[in-house]
């Protein structure tokens, strides 16, 4: 990862945290950043994802469509959703969906979206 191009964190909940930090999402970010939140979701047996869709509302639709195809293999039972705009709320939606990605929500604030990734299975 090249500096500051993106955060993959564990919460102390035992939640993925993840965000992009560079002003387009391309997909030579995109591939490591989704190795990176998958490498950490296994090493921390993480129940859950939170990914920020805002940090991700400028992306090249190639970086966009590899990002949400890579999520729908993510080792993890719930991913959540906090921010982002109409496209990538409906894109989200619809590659999960189709996908078969058993649980995910949208969530507008940080701690709520924790909460629910963090929890056990519905």
């Amino acid at each position: 990862m090249a500096v500051n191009e993106y955060k993959v964190e564990l919460d102390p909940a035992g939640v993925v945290m993840a965000r992009s930090e560079v002003p387009l999402m391309t997909r030579r970010v995109a591939g490591p950043f989704c190795h990176d939140i998958q490498e950490r979701a296994i090493e921390a047996d993480a129940r859950g994802l939170v990914m920020d869709l805002d940090s991700l509302t400028r992306a090249t639709p190639r970086a966009a469509f590899y990002a949400m195809r890579s999520m729908k293999r993510m080792a993890v039972h719930r991913i959540a959703f906090t921010g982002g705009n109409r496209f990538m709320l409906v894109l989200a939606r619809l590659i999960l969906t189709l996908g078969g990605f058993p649980e995910f929500r949208f969530f507008k604030d940080r701690p709520a979206a924790v909460d629910w990734a963090g929890g056990a299975a519905s």
